[in-house]
């Protein structure tokens, strides 16, 4: 008998020990903690395929990995690690959490649409865009289902909603051959369409249904002629000779009488801008518009309903935008004149026009003193994970156009060794509104500028956010997307997001009243661009000096804030503020920050 040396305790204890040994084998042959996929491709000195970090099969590692394959155009890969992400992350977000507080901007659902647009299956992308846009709405996304419709020469859905049967009905005085009238058509999502009618049965004919390849049934009517029946597609409706009819014929020769067709969605035009009624300040209006047509759109032209273009009561133009394909998106800048102006958009098509007026009540950018203009930080541009890095250009020409704008006071960020944590934040993909505005408050501005910029594979899209510093709270953000920016063209585009962020959050003057219980309100509000925490100031100016003998202004009186103030709540119209500092507010003017 041979006996083993092992108590019977430590015999226990090792079965179970390489079991485990076994299992972290297992696992790491099947891929845990190793790298997984096609091993990345090297192209003209440039990776694609790869990530920053070791690959371990994370979800941002797969939205990663799978951005880098599109920069080089290996779309299947790109999709199989796009869908991978999605299997481990369904949404997309401008703030994705990875682990502990590192955060990412995801948009799988839109990358993976852009692929497979490149692959030519534009019903899936379509699908992926709109629950992008649903999650996550963005410039590019907009931009991109405009390319769709484009490319499949037909309109797509509108309103991020899937396509759904829609009842068209056709005038009940339209006959066809005197014997049928066509009272409703419906589509349905297998193509099969439910009309409705009803049938005048000459002689004792009956109602057929007679198909392409030659195939007939009969179809079942009211005693009154009345019928409701579903047509496959190429389906028309028929019906038999009268002497056929009398004599009972099982298989009569059909004549038809209509083939019954839906006629193609009419031109749309959606507008994402100041609405109608709204108030706006300065000198021009934004507006992002989608616009689609079964027969083309060619321009997109915005007239002044109001204004006089040629001196014989034309209207205006202000804007125009050339267009084509049956889609269309973009961004439109529209000059406006002080005063209430009718702002009319007009889509021309094939050959039809779609209109659509908005009254806006345009009022002068107030005479703001430069020391009331609010303070801002202006953080450096992040590059996130799934796009290329900033350029050096890049930070400096938002920081021109955001100065030149003349909306804020800008602090110098190089001027403050307190930034230091923040701007090693920013290398690490770490900046939330949080850290923003911790840095905000360090510097003791009101407000901090932080964003994204993301270039692709020949495109660029920039996204920003301002910041309150004191609650975090996002006041105010702004987008731009396009195609291809030409080193000439890189000033307009970040001139376009300073714009769009100007009108989200513009300087304003207003009329201060008292309301219940003493309460300062202001006759402006969030039509106006009137945000929460925003700041109005009272200010009072010293008489001129002015000389006793010719009546010249020697110096203009100094301004001086009398009382400060705080937007407590804001409604459509109106707001109610509160003092923050200075003696009790007057009835009067004031103006924003």
């Amino acid at each position: 008998m041979i006996h083993s040396s092992t108590s019977p305790s430590r015999a226990r204890v090792l079965p179970v020990a390489g079991a485990l040994l076994a299992l972290a084998s297992v696992l790491t042959m099947s891929g845990c903690g190793a790298t997984t996929g096609p091993a990345p491709r090297v192209v003209e000195g440039q990776t694609f395929g790869a990530t920053a970090t070791p690959f371990r099969g994370r979800w941002w590692q797969h939205y990663e990995r799978g951005v880098s394959w599109t920069m080089g155009g290996f779309w299947a890969e790109a999709e199989a690690d796009f869908r991978r992400a999605i299997l481990l992350r369904k949404e997309d977000s401008r703030r994705a959490r990875t682990y502990g507080m590192h955060f990412v901007q995801c948009f799988v659902h839109r990358e993976l649409g852009a692929v497979l647009i490149e692959q030519g299956r534009l019903d899936e992308a379509e699908r992926e865009m709109r629950l992008s846009r649903s999650q996550e709405p963005s410039a590019k996304t907009d931009y991109l289902l405009a390319r769709i419709g484009a490319l499949r020469g037909a309109a797509a859905p509108a309103g991020g909603q899937p396509a759904v049967p829609i009842a068209i009905p056709v005038a009940a005085t339209a006959r066809v051959e005197t014997s049928v009238v066509l009272q409703q058509v419906t589509p349905a999502a297998d193509g099969t369409l439910t009309v409705a009618g009803r049938f005048g049965a000459l002689g004792g004919q009956q109602l057929w249904a007679l198909g392409g390849d030659g195939s007939q049934r009969q179809l079942p009517l009211a005693r009154d002629g009345a019928f409701i029946v579903a047509l496959k597609p190429g389906e028309s409706l028929a019906t038999a000779e009268a002497a056929q009819a009398a004599d009972g014929a099982a298989t009569p020769t059909l004549t038809a009488l209509v083939t019954p067709k839906i006629p193609p969605p009419k031109p749309e035009l959606l507008l994402d801008g100041p609405r109608d009624g709204a108030q706006v300040t300065g000198e021009r209006a934004w507006y992002r518009f989608s616009a689609r047509a079964a027969d083309g759109v060619s321009a997109l032209i915005v007239t002044d309903v109001n204004g006089d273009g040629d001196g014989h009561g034309d209207a205006a133009q202000l804007a125009r935008q050339d267009l084509a394909g049956v889609q269309a998106g973009g961004t439109i800048a529209v000059p406006l004149h002080a005063g209430t102006r009718a702002l009319r958009f007009t889509l021309r098509t094939g050959d039809a026009s779609v209109d659509e007026v908005r009254t806006l009540t345009v009022v002068p950018t107030p005479d703001q003193d430069r020391s009331l203009r609010a303070t801002a930080l202006v953080i450096p541009l992040q590059a996130p994970t799934d796009g290329g890095r900033v350029k050096p250009e890049d930070d400096p020409e938002l920081l021109s156009s955001v100065s030149g704008d003349g909306r804020f006071r800008i602090v110098d960020p190089e001027a403050d060794a307190l930034l230091g944590r923040e701007l090693r934040l920013v290398e690490a993909g770490l900046v939330d509104r949080v850290t923003a505005a911790e840095a905000g408050q360090r510097l003791k501005t009101r407000y901090v500028l932080t964003g994204t910029l993301r270039r692709g594979r020949g495109d660029v899209e920039c996204f920003v956010r301002l910041v309150h510093s004191e609650t975090g709270q996002v006041v105010a953000s702004a987008d731009a997307y396009a195609e291809a920016v030409a080193p000439a063209q890189e000033q307009a585009f970040f001139a376009l997001v300073a714009g769009r962020l100007r009108q989200e959050f513009p300087v304003l003057q207003g009329t201060l009243a008292s309301g219940d219980g003493g309460v300062p309100i202001i006759d402006r509000g969030r039509q106006a661009g009137v945000v929460g925490r925003m700041r109005f100031f009272q200010v009072q100016a010293d008489a001129d000096l002015v000389d006793p003998t010719t009546g010249q202004v020697l110096a203009a009186g100094e301004k001086r804030v009398q009382s400060t103030l705080e937007v407590d709540k804001v409604d459509d119209r109106g707001a109610r503020l509160k003092r923050v500092s200075g003696v009790a507010p007057a009835a009067g003017a004031v103006v924003s920050e």
